[in-house]
């Protein structure tokens, strides 16, 4: 007989046992480990003379009775002792974390699911055995400030590397703060102003690409902005981050590292919401091909980049700084496994957010024709001859460009679901409400960057906020679409660089209007939440001026 009620404790004492640490680093080996023991009680029992079937009986109720133990125990922790009990959510959702990967998955709008919750239960809102939402302007310096006692969250070593190994992470899927700062130092090179005057005629030259692709394509029928605003991104990135010409713009088609991209976007949507699951993902051959199949380019980016930098020559693109600073030895420089994740990050970062936000910005001012004339009234004021006057360096004289990009980040912004923080052990108080420590905490951009109590008109499209209203990005309470702190977007300054020169361009050699009703209408509702916004289609009739 299999004794039941030590093994039903055991099971229970396992749980109780790893209740402080971060089980989803290993998931695979407890799994392997578990196989394993079930193996060699089997080939022991079949050793000694004892009956096939008596013997998997046995082996299948051992395994049982310990599971009986370690989910009773598990349920009734999370439901009734749990440290977040005093927070409102779903009941499903204390449970697992599997919830909230079932309402991603229906729709890839989980930022819409997010919302609903906080328009139920309020501004604290349990959505996970350990997880809170909190819709706050208090929260943002508490969790992402300068002064933060919180550390990033689980998410980020999942999502990062297949390893919980700092040496092999990217800058973003760093969590030690101090590894975190150290290694940022060489990005804030490749990143810094006197760097960016250096990319600014590479940026140019896409401008004009793009410029002469749409003129040579727009009397044949509509035009896709989505794809063209990413071809753009794309190029820039490439010739920029890595010093390679992809040619979508030239081309007029996805690069195959774009659909690596979305790929890795549908798996991060989803199995990202289950760290563990992540893992798992990553460490099974052929399990998620398209996201590995990225990885392995990446990697290739690398080898290939390296095999064409000279030792000693000034870095010419983001890449070939990082690889500069490795081979000078210097201490911000990342490691030649870091390297590959680095470039991923260049890719997914410096590709993918900037063109969504290019192609919203299109969306609002087509949508609100006022805000069309009156900046193209602006970028005209500047640059009276067309676009033989146009310079990039006046563009900052037109404060409204940057308006557009700071409210469409507002209704639209790059990550709408939020960015996980950890809190410290001892906790922290937020709004006069404690939040115990070894909680996994975010405040959801797309959700506070609405809220009608700190916003006029929370949902409409008014620019005029910023500068006019004297509105700050970085100092405006709910606001947070580059995050803040230490962990602040390091490419920021290239976005907004990128971001004016290709909007100014395109209003100053074309106007756009909707090419069809029902796809504008359902432009904004088809926006998904794949960790990064992800757009559908926006097509537009696309004229010469």
């Amino acid at each position: 007989m299999v004794p039941a009620l030590p093994l039903i404790a055991l099971g229970t004492c396992f749980h109780i046992g790893t209740l402080s640490y971060e089980l989803d680093f290993y998931v695979l080996p407890l799994l392997a480990a578990q196989a394993a023991a079930f193996l060699v009680f089997v080939l022991y029992q079949v050793l000694s003379a004892h009956p096939i079937v008596d013997t998997l009986r046995d082996a299948l109720l051992i395994e049982l009775y310990f599971h009986i133990g370690l989910w009773t125990s598990t349920l009734l922790h999370r439901l009734l002792f749990h440290r977040l009990n005093s927070f409102p959510g779903p009941w499903q959702a204390k449970i697992t974390r599997l919830y909230v990967m079932w309402t991603s998955s229906r729709k890839l709008q989980q930022h819409l699911e997010t919302s609903f919750l906080h328009s139920k239960h309020g501004d604290f809102v349990r959505t996970g055995p350990r997880e809170l939402s909190i819709r706050s302007a208090s929260a943002i310096p508490a969790l992402y400030g300068h002064q933060t006692q919180c550390s990033k969250g689980l998410w980020y070593s999942a999502a990062a590397t297949s390893t919980n190994d700092p040496s092999m992470s990217s800058l973003n899927g760093l969590r030690d703060k101090a590894e975190h700062k150290r290694r940022r130092r060489a990005w804030d090179r490749a990143l810094s102003l006197s760097a960016l005057q250096t990319y600014e005629h590479r940026i140019v030259e896409k401008t004009t690409t793009l410029v002469n692709q749409l003129k040579s394509r727009c009397t044949s029928g509509a035009l896709d902005m989505t794809d063209w605003c990413s071809f753009f991104v794309f190029d820039v990135m490439g010739d920029v981050g890595l010093g390679k010409d992809f040619g979508a713009l030239a081309n007029g088609v996805r690069h195959p590292a774009m659909k690596g991209i979305r790929d890795v976007a549908s798996t991060v949507g989803i199995a990202a919401k289950v760290p563990w699951l992540l893992r798992i993902l990553q460490a099974l051959p052929g399990a998620a091909p398209g996201y590995m199949n990225f990885f392995a380019h990446c990697e290739k980016q690398v080898i290939e980049k390296k095999k064409v930098t000279q030792r000693g020559s000034q870095p010419e693109d983001i890449l070939s700084w990082l690889i500069t600073a490795e081979w000078n030895g210097d201490k911000s420089a990342p490691s030649a496994a870091a390297l590959p994740e680095d470039a991923r990050l260049l890719i997914l970062a410096g590709s993918d957010t900037t063109g969504t936000v290019l192609t919203n910005s299109l969306y609002y001012l087509v949508r609100n024709p006022s805000y069309m004339r009156k900046l193209v009234a602006s970028i005209d004021a500047l640059f009276p001859n067309g676009d033989s006057d146009w310079a990039p360096d006046q563009l900052k004289l037109i404060p409204m460009l940057d308006d557009v990009m700071y409210e469409t980040l507002r209704l639209a912004p790059s990550v709408p679901d939020g960015l996980t923080r950890l809190t410290p052990p001892e906790g922290l108080t937020i709004d006069n409400v404690y939040i115990p420590g070894d909680v996994i905490v975010s405040v959801p951009p797309w959700s506070i960057q609405r809220d009608s109590r700190y916003w006029e008109d929370a949902h409409e499209f008014k620019p005029e906020r910023w500068s006019e209203g004297g509105l700050n990005p970085e100092t405006c309470p709910a606001y947070i679409p580059f995050t803040r702190g230490a962990h602040a977007c390091p490419g920021k300054h290239l976005a907004k660089l990128e971001f004016r020169m290709a909007l100014s361009r395109l209003l100053l050699n074309f106007t756009f209007s909707f090419a069809d009703e029902e796809n504008a209408a359902n432009f904004e509702e088809g926006q998904m939440d794949t960790f990064t916004l992800t757009i559908p289609p926006l097509l537009m009739d696309v004229r010469p001026r």
